[in-house]
């Protein structure tokens, strides 16, 4: 009735609308995603044996930036020892690659405790595969 490709967003705002409104998509979808301001686990092992002892920052670049790593933009998930980050991918939360910082180009950092992207309506309905209903 709404003439929406289908996916999990225009589900959504189907769900929302009332019988005979009309509904525009917009051109782009803001991710929002809370992040956590404190080191939590500090110490691993079952009686805090042994010491996390990755630093907060590595060569300029501190967790949760936006990163661009062989072509594809996710965000610092994780510090390893030696020096290398794990990368994430910001929407699915799927590891995308480890890189050394070398090999990293920052696109943008976490500003008050969120991490905002910002994605075309066509790759947002892409990632999303379609979602199935009944119908």
């Amino acid at each position: 009735m709404l003439d929406l490709p289908k996916s999990h967003t225009n589900d959504a705002v189907a769900i929302a609308c009332e019988i005979g409104e009309m509904v525009k998509p917009l051109e782009t979808v803001h991710h929002l995603r809370c992040l956590a301001r404190g080191q939590y686990q500090r110490f691993n092992g079952q009686h805090s044996e042994h010491k996390c002892w990755a630093p907060r920052k590595v060569r300029g670049f501190k967790l949760y930036e936006l990163v661009e790593a062989k072509g594809q933009v996710g965000y610092i998930a994780g510090r390893r020892e030696k020096g290398s980050f794990v990368i994430k991918d910001v929407v699915s939360g799927k590891k995308l690659a480890e890189v050394t910082p070398r090999k990293l180009v920052r696109v943008a950092r976490p500003t008050q405790g969120w991490m905002i992207t910002r994605q075309l309506v066509l790759d947002h309905i892409r990632k999303e595969g379609g979602a199935s209903s009944p119908s």
